[in-house]
């Protein structure tokens, strides 16, 4: 599991389960905000994109 901490103090989850992946967005306090089930072609493509964006 990857884990990222976001400006606000939450959380960012990206777990690999099977063929998917999960995004849980938490909140400061604890509290799940958005959770994201997706491909693995999906995902792989918004990191790549992620990074692409970062290096710009």
């Amino acid at each position: 599991m990857l884990k990222f901490s976001t400006y606000e103090g939450g959380t960012v989850r990206v777990r690999r389960v099977g063929p998917r992946f999960e995004f849980e967005l938490m909140s400061a306090k604890g509290e799940v905000e958005a959770f994201v089930d997706m491909s693995s072609d999906d995902a792989w493509q918004l990191l790549a994109n992620l990074g692409e964006e970062l290096d710009s």
